[in-house]
């Protein structure tokens, strides 16, 4: 940061940089413009060029959250498209949330008063906490050590594949909350939500890829068919050698 003259424009904008421009050795970028960044985005030894492009794709990213379709979601924390595989937490950034890929996902921890209660992502499953259905209820893990009558802090720490978002927090509970109240019972019912979802979006990269196919195999099969048949039809070959050469084709 740093003071300029009145002269002084933003690089990519051109309007006045302002006082609380950002001056890069290769350029200037406004307070303005610094805001369509992510929240969750590092600039820290950062050039221009490299703000410039996230700044692009940040506009990118509004466009294509205005036009998603969620197909599971929980209440403005997390929002899921198992059809493009694509997923969001508008808790961080209500107006333009980072898209993500569910490739992105590297793994999750639900964690109370720093003590991990349940986590799982790419590769592992769930372990240390059991997720029921109704209330979603957490119990084991972490809960079965010594409790409090209170919580100071729940989170969902998150790490990501991801150059623009590395990981972030979302943040369930953040002052002290008495656990008999219904801030704290409707916490845990949305961190149980949050991590159904987040389940499912790694197990749909943990599921193995169907066996691939040799290229052309199906169409090579029906042509050597095709041949068979003509030589049947000419009394080279029994119908028992076709039938049989034929289930050997098919794999039946």
């Amino acid at each position: 940061m740093g003071l300029f003259g009145g002269n002084t424009v933003c690089s990519l904008c051109g309007e006045k940089a302002g006082i609380t421009a950002l001056k890069l050795p290769d350029g200037v970028i406004c307070h303005k413009c610094l805001s369509k960044c992510s929240p969750l985005y590092s600039r820290a030894g950062k050039s221009f060029q490299e703000i410039t492009d996230h700044i692009h794709a940040r506009e990118e990213n509004a466009r294509r959250y205005q036009a998603m379709h969620w197909t599971n979601t929980v209440s403005g924390w997390i929002f899921a498209d198992t059809e493009s595989q694509t997923w969001c937490c508008p808790v961080i950034c209500p107006k333009n949330p980072d898209l993500l890929r569910f490739a992105d996902l590297i793994d999750f921890e639900l964690l109370e008063d720093g003590i991990s209660i349940t986590k799982g992502g790419l590769g592992s499953a769930v372990v240390g906490g059991v997720l029921f259905g109704g209330v979603g209820a957490i119990v084991g893990g972490g809960l079965g050590k010594k409790q409090k009558d209170v919580c100071q802090k729940m989170t969902i720490s998150i790490h990501l594949r991801n150059s623009f978002t590395p990981g972030f927090e979302i943040p369930l509970v953040t002052a002290e909350t008495k656990k008999s109240g219904f801030i704290y019972r409707n916490a845990k019912d949305s961190a149980a939500k949050i991590i159904t979802i987040l389940t499912m979006i790694a197990d749909s990269q943990n599921a193995p890829a169907p066996a691939a196919q040799p290229a052309g195999s199906s169409s090579f099969s029906l042509d050597e068919i095709v041949k068979l048949k003509q030589l049947l039809d000419m009394g080279a070959i029994t119908q028992e050698e076709f039938d049989a050469k034929k289930k050997q084709l098919l794999a039946l």
